[in-house]
């Protein structure tokens, strides 16, 4: 099962953290997967950032059905990213577009990432063919201060790779 992103909404609203995100979509006519761009520019060191993912499957109408949440400290997992598998997953495929802060504090500089696919990325096949949510927020500081945003939108599909 590959995810593939069919949409990127987001809203930045922290005067130290500067992003955009571009998806895509006309590569995934070419070769079956849209490629998404985003860059992020921190403006000064950011010592505590927590995470918040929640993943789910829409159901009936506007409901969803949750599959995956959780919360953890960016600097934890930078330390110690087998204890967070999935999104260790995640991780390590945007590693291969760019440089990635590895330990924290966060420096201040621009990071980007160019034409990202998930290709690589194998779901275990027993998940079905399905739309999927994921929200992801950033939250700073020891007052926990809502900074980022970001829902995407997509499907898990299967490829025969023969």
């Amino acid at each position: 099962m590959v995810p593939i992103i069919k949409s990127i909404n987001y809203v930045i609203k922290c005067p130290y953290l500067n992003g955009t995100f571009v998806l895509h979509p006309e590569t995934a006519s070419r070769n079956r997967f849209s490629t998404v761009s985003f860059s992020f520019t921190v403006h000064r060191p950011l010592h505590i950032l927590t995470l918040r993912i929640a993943a789910a499957i829409p159901r009936r109408g506007t409901q969803l059905y949750p599959i995956y949440n959780t919360t953890l400290s960016f600097c934890d997992f930078l330390s110690h990213p087998e204890k967070y598998r999935l999104v260790k997953i995640v991780y390590n495929e945007v590693r291969r577009y760019g440089s990635v802060p590895n330990r924290c504090p966060i420096n201040p500089a621009t990071y980007a990432y160019n034409n990202i696919t998930l290709k690589q990325i194998d779901f275990p096949s027993f998940l079905p063919e399905s739309e999927y949510v994921l929200d992801m927020s950033g939250l700073f500081g020891t007052k926990m201060e809502h900074c980022v945003e970001i829902r995407v939108n997509g499907t898990l599909k299967k490829f025969n790779t023969s």
